[in-house]
């Protein structure tokens, strides 16, 4: 049962990692204006941390299982150090993902500023009647 576990924490850790990657992704993508591609791969985020979850629930649920004192002992010290990588590891998606939304109302506001400049010129245009040109 340990083995398992070793082997769905490892499973879990390399979910992680590909997550950190998207975002990474994701990041250059929003830097870069990309737009379609951050849906897509925001999506595809988004279902690895579904299985993320659904894995690291499994995951608790087999630790609290053990009943062994030994096998409890030595699976503190392997608890411990994910328990760790799983905090450093949200707390990196997390400053990613605020990166990417500072990116993205940037991205927003240009667009807003450009919708509103192009507003502004038609309804200037708007009052000059040509067709009353005579020629």
């Amino acid at each position: 049962m340990i083995q398992e576990i070793i082997s769905q924490i490892m499973r879990h850790l390399s979910l992680m990692d590909r997550v950190t990657d998207i975002s990474h992704n994701i990041y250059k993508a929003a830097e870069a204006g990309d737009i379609e591609y951050i849906i897509r791969e925001t999506s595809n985020k988004d279902r690895l941390i579904n299985i993320i979850h659904a894995l690291q629930n499994q995951i608790e649920e087999q630790i609290s299982c053990i009943r062994s004192i030994v096998a409890a002992k030595e699976m503190m010290s392997l608890v411990v150090v994910w328990n760790e990588d799983l905090n450093k590891w949200l707390s990196d998606i997390e400053h990613i993902d605020k990166s990417v939304i500072s990116l993205l109302e940037e991205e927003k506001n240009k667009t807003q500023k450009e919708i509103s400049k192009n507003y502004k010129t038609k309804v200037q245009f708007k009052g000059y009647n040509l067709k009353d040109v005579r020629s």
